[in-house]
């Protein structure tokens, strides 16, 4: 099994895998509020666990914040097992209508947040 190892600034933040079929992903984003002078700089990742009769587990590791000069390695690497990865923080299990529902919240969140 496949899996990601993200680690910041030589420390080992987590281990992340997702069941085949499944996702991993990993993404540093730079955010910056109206009104707000400081922008917030993190590192996440989340996965997906492709389940039968379409039901999909949301998997998501916590977030570390990033300041500049901080380096972010993200290694691939084969794991045999899916248990050797670190346990998310938040999972959840959506059907394929929970899971439109869910994209929709969370478009109406960021767009209410970020929208013109």
């Amino acid at each position: 099994m496949l899996a990601l190892e993200i680690f910041v600034n030589g420390g080992k933040l987590y281990t992340i895998a997702a069941t085949d079929p499944g996702s991993i992903g990993v993404s540093i984003s730079r955010e910056r509020k109206r009104g707000s002078d400081q922008a917030e700089v993190k590192v996440g990742a989340m996965g997906a666990n492709l389940l039968p009769e379409g039901i999909t587990e949301i998997l998501e590791w916590a977030d570390c914040p990033l300041s500049v000069g901080d380096e972010v390695i993200v290694r691939l690497v084969e794991t045999g097992e899916i248990g050797i990865a670190d346990e998310p923080q938040r999972r959840f299990t959506i059907d394929a209508e929970g899971r439109d529902r869910h994209r929709r919240e969370y478009y109406e969140r960021l767009n209410t947040e970020y929208g013109e």
